[in-house]
């Protein structure tokens, strides 16, 4: 992915956005949401996706276990489809205006 200007996006924004995910306190792939928890997941991804497909698609779950984690379910919950909407511009090939 890293080889691809979306893809290095992808890595990058994400980083930023949720951290790299190797505190001591997020190794635990179940609870974690960041890029090593991502990048771990990609082999739960269903068959046929494209490695960037396959990191959107883990991100997206990593996201979505980070709200069922968390005592503040409810507040969390709302911040998904914001989130969503992010992650899905890694898939828009245009990253240079995603960055804007």
């Amino acid at each position: 992915m890293a080889r691809t200007p979306a893809g290095t996006y992808a890595l990058v924004d994400y980083l930023n956005f949720k951290g790299a995910g190797i505190s001591s306190s997020q190794r635990n792939y179940e609870r974690g949401s960041g890029l090593l928890h991502v990048l771990k997941g990609m082999q739960f991804a269903p068959p046929g996706l494209t490695s960037l497909q396959a990191y959107v698609w883990s991100a997206k779950h990593a996201l979505i276990r980070r709200v069922e984690n968390t005592s503040a379910y409810a507040s969390h919950e709302r911040w998904l489809s914001g989130w969503f909407n992010r992650v899905n511009t890694y898939l828009d090939g245009d990253y240079a205006q995603a960055t804007s």
